[in-house]
C-alpha cells in the first residue's frame, strides 16, 4: 500500500493542502489563487484518492486512522502553540471523530468483508461483520461463615432474616465491649474486574481482585487493596508471562472501621 502511487500520491496532496491551510491561517502566506480558493476541493479529492488506494490495495485502515490522528494532534497543538482560534477548533472538530473511530477499531470492533463462500449460506460474498476485538467483565466471590455455636459465645444468629444479612454483608447487633457492630458472620470474598484483548497470535489480558471480610471492604472502603495483574499469551509459541502485584496497604486505614487484616490473623 506505501508504495502504490495512488496512495503516496494522495498523502503527499493532503499534507500539502494541510501546510497550506495552516501558513494561511497563521503566517497569512499568500499562495496561488487558484489553489486558495480551491483549497477545500483539492482536500477531498486527496481524501477519496487515499480511500480508493486502500481499497485497491487491501490496506490496513487501523494505521492510516493511527497516522491521520498523529497528524491531527500535531496540527491541534501548533494551533495551541500560535494561539490561533481557527486552527484549534476545526481541528478539534477532526481528532475527536478520528480518535474516537480509531479506538473503537483498534481496540473494541473491526470491521471485516467475508472473502469467500466458505460461510454459506448465513454469509455471502461481500457481507460486512463486526468483530468484537475485546472481553470484559466482572465477577463475585463471596463466602461467609455463620450460625451455629461455640462455647465460648453460644448460639449465633441463624434466622432467615439473618441469613439475608449474611448475603449483602449487612452489619449484626453489636456486641459489648466492640466500637461498633461488625458484619454478621465470617465473610471473605472479592470483586473480579477483568480486561481481555485478543489478537491472531496473541492475548493480553488485565485483572483487578479486590478482597473484603467485612462491609466496608464489600464496599470499596478499603479503596485500592487487591491483587493486580497482567498476563500476556503468545497463541503460536504457546509462552506465557504474568505480572502480579498485591497492595494491602488500606486494611488498617481507618480504625475500627477499616480494620481487616486480611492475612494477619
Amino acid at each position: 500500500m506505501f508504495t502504490d502511487p495512488l496512495f503516496i500520491f494522495s498523502l503527499a496532496g493532503m499534507l500539502g493542502c494541510i501546510y497550506v491551510w495552516i501558513r494561511q491561517n497563521i503566517a497569512k502566506a499568500k499562495f496561488n489563487p487558484l489553489i486558495e480558493e480551491n483549497l477545500s476541493s483539492l482536500g477531498t479529492i486527496f481524501f477519496f484518492a487515499m480511500i480508493m488506494s486502500i481499497w485497491l490495495n487491501s490496506g490496513d485502515l487501523g494505521l492510516i486512522l493511527f497516522i491521520a490522528v498523529i497528524i491531527s494532534f500535531i496540527v491541534f497543538f501548533i494551533g495551541i502553540f500560535y494561539k490561533n482560534e481557527v486552527i484549534k477548533k476545526s481541528t478539534r472538530g477532526t481528532l475527536i471523530p478520528l480518535f474516537i473511530i480509531f479506538v473503537l477499531r483498534s481496540f473494541l470492533y473491526e470491521p471485516y468483508q467475508i472473502p469467500s463462500g466458505s460461510m454459506l449460506p448465513g454469509l455471502k460474498v461481500g457481507d460486512f461483520i463486526l468483530v468484537n476485538k475485546y472481553e470484559y467483565g466482572f465477577g463475585f466471590v463471596h463466602e461467609a461463615m455463620w450460625g451455629g455455636s461455640t462455647y465460648l459465645n453460644g448460639k449465633f444468629p441463624s434466622s432467615f432474616n439473618d441469613f439475608l444479612k449474611v448475603i449483602i454483608s449487612a452489619d449484626g447487633e453489636k456486641i459489648e465491649g466492640q466500637p461498633h457492630a461488625n458484619a454478621l458472620g465470617n465473610h471473605l470474598g472479592i470483586w473480579d474486574f477483568y480486561y481481555i484483548k485478543k489478537n491472531k497470535s496473541n492475548v493480553l489480558k488485565f485483572y483487578y481482585q479486590h478482597f473484603f471480610e467485612d462491609t466496608s471492604g464489600l464496599r470499596f472502603q478499603n479503596r485500592f487493596d487487591g491483587l493486580w495483574g497482567i498476563e500476556y499469551r503468545d497463541l503460536s509459541s504457546k509462552l506465557n508471562f504474568l505480572i502480579e502485584y498485591i497492595n494491602t496497604s488500606n486494611q488498617n486505614r481507618d480504625p475500627p472501621y477499616v480494620n481487616e487484616n486480611y492475612y494477619n490473623h
